[in-house]
C-alpha cells in the first residue's frame, strides 16, 4: 500500500514537472 502511494506521488510529480517545463518553454518556441 505504501509503495503504491509513493508510486502514485512520483508519477504525479513527474507529470506536474513535465507540464511546468512545457509552460516554461512554450513562449520560447
Amino acid at each position: 500500500m505504501i509503495a503504491l502511494t509513493l508510486l502514485i506521488i512520483i508519477l504525479q510529480v513527474r507529470s506536474l514537472s513535465a507540464m511546468v517545463m512545457v509552460f516554461l518553454t512554450a513562449p520560447l518556441g
